[in-house]
């Protein structure tokens, strides 16, 4: 005797009720069915709010950190892998697209500060010039490469995002296929898949252009490695894809793989945040060490203050080279105001950029609903405050090195008092400490000195 029962609907719900309108009592199917819909959702559900990195916010991020952050401290340009590129099982970085964005005005208003850095002679000048002619291009190079770095662990996630959205649909795919040959009475069912969520997001994201080294070095040579995100895949122990099979000669046995499939994909989906987070912790503890660093010229990502206390050792001060270096004649120069207004704008674009806001997620998959977005968020706020910082200094220096001209011109007690408080100014700091872990704003920041000089 043969029995007809309905099926369940395509998205999955009904079924299990006769199909002969003669047969009116309950079959006990629907309850079976049911049973199984509630195991299969258990272990799919928390897959299925994951973030979209498909997304425009999520590719407006990337581009926003790299076009607003990145290339305004850079003095080259910013290369990166395209953020709408899809993720594969056979794709390499090769094959994919990058995008080439331009540099900003950094170089052009170094040089030009550089140039007019001879007509200051004199021992006047000398930790002045150690400061900001010598090691603030160095100091600045070093900003946008920690920029870089941390900017695209924002493409690494979405990498992994991307991949781990891929092996979902394609676990839920191949268990249906063996499902269904278990229901033909087939022996030996299995499927395999390619776990390869880490290695992919790592693959792409290498800083900067194809991969090299990123290296933080100072004018005098000296040389301190940023972790990149392909140097963290060794530390978690997985260099290649990892290729797992799902067998099964009953429905409770796949059933079980299923399971199995999911918590595989979960746990290199994890592995995959744990090395992002891995690269930020790592990064943020080399610029913490920054902070043991005092000399005018041995700092990688501060600038020490060195104001210039006495015009009386100065020999020679063109005013038109100071002029040009400083505030600029309204045409042309004002090269230290420029920096410091660019340091600004990287700055206050920082601030607008969360990991966090892009990759949360409800449920506790990876490393937990905002994965390795707290990392980044504190070397973020690291960098704002290192930015903040350079920028109060540049434009202190600036008012500085005017009132030594002043000095210089005048010599007299007046200029001197004005030179004496600025410097006593510079001395003191920016107030803002980017190393006490407190979350610092621009308000607070101290007060310039009286720049009417």
């Amino acid at each position: 005797m043969s029995i007809s029962m309905s099926r369940p609907n395509a998205d999955g719900t009904g079924g299990g009720e006769f199909a002969s309108p003669e047969r009116t009592e309950r079959s006990g199917y629907k309850e079976l069915f049911d049973q199984i819909r509630k195991r299969v959702d258990k272990i799919v559900k928390p897959w299925m709010d994951l973030p979209n990195p498909y997304s425009d916010s999520f590719n407006g991020k990337i581009n926003e950190y790299r076009e607003k952050v990145a290339a305004v401290l850079s003095e080259t340009s910013i290369e990166g892998l395209d953020p709408t590129t899809k993720t594969t099982d056979v794709s390499t970085v090769k094959l994919q697209s990058f995008d080439k964005i331009a540099p900003g005005r950094m170089r052009t208003l170094l040089k030009g500060m550089n140039d007019y850095a001879p007509a200051l002679e004199g021992s006047a000048f000398n930790t002045f010039r150690a400061t900001f002619v010598t090691s603030m291009p160095s100091v600045i190079g070093n900003l946008a490469l920690l920029a870089r770095v941390h900017g695209e662990t924002l493409l690494a996630e979405q990498l992994f995002l991307k991949q781990l959205r891929k092996k979902v649909v394609e676990a839920v795919e191949k268990a249906t296929d063996a499902f269904e040959e278990i229901a033909e009475e087939e022996d030996g069912v299995s499927f395999d898949m390619l776990l390869n969520i880490l290695i992919w997001g790592c693959m792409a994201a290498t800083i900067p252009g194809g991969g090299a080294a990123a290296t933080a070095r100072l004018a005098g040579g000296a040389s301190v490695p940023l972790a990149v995100l392909k140097d963290v895949r060794s530390l978690k122990g997985s260099k290649t894809a990892k290729k797992a099979t799902f067998e099964a000669d009953n429905f409770e046995e796949m059933m079980k793989e299923f399971k199995r499939a999911f918590e595989e994909i979960g746990d290199d989906f994890k592995a995959a945040e744990e090395a992002v987070d891995e690269n930020l912790r790592y990064n943020m503890k080399l610029v913490l060490e920054d902070r043991a660093r005092h000399g005018y010229t041995d700092t990688f990502f501060h600038l020490t203050p060195a104001p210039i206390q006495d015009a009386a050792g100065a020999t020679r001060m063109d005013e038109n080279a100071v002029n040009q270096m400083t505030v600029g004649d309204g045409a042309t120069g004002g090269y230290m105001s420029q920096i410091a207004a660019e340091l600004e704008k990287a700055a206050k674009a920082l601030t607008g950029i969360s990991m966090v806001d892009l990759v949360r997620r409800k449920h506790n998959i990876g490393m937990g609903p905002t994965g390795p977005g707290g990392a980044f968020a504190e070397l973020r706020q690291v960098l704002y405050e290192l930015l903040q910082d350079l920028r109060w200094k540049v434009d202190e220096g600036n008012v500085n090195l005017r009132a030594a001209m002043r000095d210089f011109q005048e010599s007299d007690a007046s200029s001197q008092k004005a030179l004496d408080a600025v410097a006593s100014n510079v001395a003191q700091g920016s107030g803002m400490d980017p190393w006490d872990h407190k979350k610092q704003k621009e308000e607070n920041l101290r007060p310039h000195s009286n720049g009417n000089v």
